[in-house]
């Protein structure tokens, strides 16, 4: 009996202490959850009586906007992802509730977790409601603290690579930031954000047709810095510009905070207005929300005037520039006579080994740039996937190697360019007189954006041409007649030089509505608005006298004056533009175009010959007077337009 009742005994205890704990649990956890529910509740509460739903950095970390036409909000991200509650796309305040619970959630991994995925809304919520962080639930954030320490951002640098006018969607430029930390001790070692579309088509037009219509999703990246400068450098030719921005280090984490809740997350990307450089601008305002960048843009955002606005938000620093590959390339053969010139193409080429250049009668410090020359020229081919690694090597390290017996120290201290921000305006205005067969009439001209061949060309690229939406109207005071006189949907010319290094394709492209000239016996009917669509491609040469081009093109009208409402024709275009003063630019050109049965069957058979003489006289940044004179012949009809206008850039 007395063995049993000690056997017994512990039985009967364990089973006292499981009956306590199961009340003792009955009773805490409910009280607990009860109160975690309080305290959520008090917090919400909280943040509405201080409508945080409405402050202006809510609205920042969010990305909201107005909707259409100012009625209700809308965030500009796009993917449902990005937001805690169901209608959170569209409705601030819920979106602030979802999040504000979402903080004392205990459901998902750590690195997944509200207070980690949403790092700056959780920052700067516990400091405007002040949470207590002991009722939180715990959440390290891994994740984030290793690329937090990896990046360790104390600056920010905005980084402008100029317009690349041969690829479609850097035609504006293009801008990133990079994080500059002080454990780095070269810059290229920084890392970088960027924010793209993820295009996977190779159709140009239908490329074209979905930038416009947003039809790809953008999303930022963070990557080295050495890699963007390789491909915008080195591979395409641009030029970069580094602008030191002014945010203390603290801005710059907040930088850092929200850029890590866009990670993985997309927006619809727009060519014109949600494109690269204006969704950059929501990390500027998330760092510093008084600057108010975003509300500066409506219908488009180029590059060039985000840029303006941190300037004008006294957020631009001091300016570096970076020389592309191909700068260097053509500096250093400048320094070179052709035949110079030529040594050095055929070491680059895999014509003569480097070796021969010293058994050549050059002095050695024509001999170090024939080299230094076939080298930069060499890592130019590699870039562009001209020649093999292995050759490449091979090659490479032979001309380095015969660089190095020349006692000549390379120091080509390339010359700094225009700064970009010193250049005009993008819009314009022009405000003209002028005669047409004998007619006088007024003409008023605007372009949204954004250079044409003969406006100032500080700090754009020479021989560019980008221009959208250009619309003229004319009025004739005879009889007080209006007539659009064009809309230019599109128009860009890309008129880039050739030379032995590079042999690039100059091209244009001009789809819009403009006056053409139709058989009629009254001068006043003459004129019909038709639609036309006008690719071209060729080449451009440079000499001391200017820039000589010449261009096959193709030609759709349409128009219901044609028997069948189009016409289509062949033919080109031979121009050369000429600076006789720094602020006198002159294009002339000829132009011919063949409209035949044998080509369009259907369509009316005529020839169209325009000869052209187009003048501009830059009074200042952004002021420029123009004189355009045309004479054309068109269906056997002669007819003369002259035009004298100022031009203002806003």
């Amino acid at each position: 009996m007395h063995i049993t009742i000690k056997r017994r005994g512990p039985l009967l205890l364990k089973a006292a202490s499981f009956l306590f704990l199961a009340i003792l649990l009955i009773l805490i956890i409910p009280a607990h959850s009860q109160g975690s529910d309080n305290y959520i509740k008090e917090l919400q509460e909280l943040a509405i009586k201080k409508n945080l739903h409405e402050a202006r950095y809510w609205e920042v970390l969010l990305h909201y906007k107005p909707g259409r036409f100012g009625i209700g909000t809308k965030s500009l991200v796009d993917d449902k992802d990005f937001f805690l509650a169901q209608d959170g796309k569209t409705n601030p305040k819920a979106e602030l509730l979802a999040t504000i619970e979402g903080f004392f959630g205990s459901n998902t991994t750590d690195n997944a977790h509200p207070q980690c995925r949403f790092i700056a809304r959780y920052s700067w919520l516990k400091k405007e409601l002040a949470i207590d962080i002991k009722r939180l639930p715990r959440a390290e954030c891994l994740e984030y603290k290793a690329a937090l320490k990896n990046v360790n951002p104390k600056t920010a640098t905005l980084i402008f690579p100029a317009a690349h006018i041969n690829a479609p969607a850097s035609m504006f430029g293009h801008t990133l930031v990079r994080f500059d930390s002080d454990k780095k001790k070269s810059k290229l070692l920084s890392y970088a954000a960027n924010y793209s579309a993820e295009v996977t088509d190779t159709n140009g037009l239908l490329y074209a047709v979905k930038g416009l219509a947003g039809g790809y999703q953008g999303f930022f990246t963070i990557l080295p810095y050495y890699q963007k400068v390789t491909e915008y450098s080195d591979m395409d030719q641009r030029d970069m510009w580094e602008y030191r921005l002014s945010f203390s280090e603290e801005e710059v984490m907040r930088m850092l905070m929200h850029l890590w809740e866009l990670k993985d997350i997309f927006s619809y990307y727009y060519f014109f207005d949600e494109n690269c450089s204006y969704t950059l601008l929501f990390l500027f305002e998330a760092a510093r929300p008084d600057i108010a960048l975003t509300e500066r843009f409506s219908g488009s955002a180029i590059p060039i005037d985000t840029i303006r606005a941190l300037e004008d938000g006294g957020v631009i620093g001091s300016a570096v520039y970076r020389p592309s590959l191909g700068t260097k390339i053509k500096y250093i053969a400048g320094l070179l006579s052709d035949d110079e010139r030529a040594f050095a193409l055929d070491v680059s080429m895999e014509k003569i080994p480097p070796s021969y250049i010293s058994k050549t009668s050059f002095n050695d410090e024509t001999k170090a740039t024939i080299l230094d020359l076939a080298a930069e020229h060499l890592q130019y081919r590699y870039s562009k996937e001209e020649i093999l690694k292995t050759a490449y090597k091979k090659l490479f390290l032979a001309t380095l190697k015969e660089r190095g017996t020349l006692a000549i120290k390379a120091d080509y201290k390339i010359p700094t360019p225009f700064d970009p921000l010193g250049g005009h305006l993008t819009r314009r205005l022009a405000l003209g007189t002028g005669m047409k067969d004998g007619s006088h009439f007024q003409e008023v001209k605007y372009r949204p954006a954004y250079h044409e061949l003969l406006d100032p060309d500080d700090g754009f690229v020479k021989g560019s041409q980008i221009e959208f939406f250009d619309f003229a109207l004319r009025h004739y005071p005879a009889d007080d007649r209006v007539e659009v006189e064009s809309i230019d949907i599109i128009n860009i010319l890309s008129l880039t030089p050739r030379d032995e290094f590079f042999k690039p394709l100059s091209w244009k492209f001009d789809t819009g509505f403009s006056q053409r000239l139709f058989p009629s016996n009254e001068r006043k009917k003459r004129d019909h608005l038709v639609y036309h669509l006008n690719p071209g491609a060729g080449y451009t040469f440079k000499n001391p006298l200017g820039i000589h081009y010449a261009l096959a093109e193709g030609e759709f009208i349409f128009s219901g004056r044609f028997r069948d409402s189009y016409n289509f024709g062949v033919g080109g275009v031979v121009g050369t533009l000429l600076q006789p003063h720094k602020n006198w630019r002159l294009d002339l050109s000829v132009r011919a175009m063949y409209f035949d049965t044998q080509l369009a069957p259907d369509a009316e058979r005529h020839r169209e010959y325009t000869a052209s003489l187009k003048q501009s006289f830059v009074l200042s940044r952004n002021n420029m007077i123009r004189l355009d004179l045309k004479r054309e012949k068109v269906f056997n009809i002669y007819q003369t337009d002259g035009v004298l206008s100022w031009n203002l850039f806003f």
